[in-house]
């Protein structure tokens, strides 16, 4: 699953350098964007930076700030399955207007594209997830059901935003189906 990451953040500084309250190892006090990540799991092993007030903390990474390197390449497997088995049930007219822009590789990119978001949805509300099986229950048909909503005529045309809120509609209505009632609204706090 997705590592949980943190940077070092300090008020003091973001005050009194333009917001510029984020630790880089390479350039000293920066915005988030530049910040020095590192794995929550091992901030116990590292100082934090020297800093005017003593108030530098670990800050936690949200969902805006997951890459693509923070994906677990059996979602990425998973969702693609998803996909693969979802793409062959299409119609001739579906399929050549899901790839007539740029093939199917692009979209199976612009699927996949998805999956650190659920890691991140998983690792948050991991408790809520208990007894789940991830990649077979959310991952898989995430894939499925993305792929079928984005093949509905009124989806053909979706900008980066319109695809992430569809991305956010079907991973919501594949939860609703694979938690229970208690567990489903658990995992709503996170999104």
């Amino acid at each position: 699953m997705t590592k949980k990451y943190v940077v070092a953040y300090s008020p003091n500084e973001a005050v009194s350098n333009d917001e510029c309250g984020y630790w880089s190892n390479e350039k000293g006090w920066t915005i988030i964007e530049e910040a020095t990540r590192f794995q929550a799991d091992e901030v116990n092993k590292l100082h934090l930076p020297e800093v005017t007030g003593s108030d530098a903390i670990w800050r936690e990474l949200g969902l805006d700030y997951m890459t693509s390197d923070d994906r677990d390449p059996l979602t990425v497997a998973y969702i693609t399955m998803g996909f693969v088995n979802t793409f062959e049930k299409l119609t001739n007219e579906q399929k050549d207007t899901l790839t007539s822009t740029s093939g199917q590789s692009e979209l199976v990119s612009k699927i996949v594209c998805h999956s650190a978001f659920l890691d991140a949805i998983f690792y948050m509300g991991e408790p809520y997830f208990d007894g789940v099986l991830f990649y077979y229950e959310i991952a898989e048909p995430f894939g499925a059901e993305y792929t079928k909503a984005l093949a509905q005529p009124e989806n053909y045309d979706l900008g980066p935003n319109g695809m992430k809120n569809l991305a956010v509609k079907v991973l919501l209505s594949v939860c609703e189906k694979a938690l229970s009632e208690e567990c489903f609204a658990g995992i709503l706090l996170p999104v």
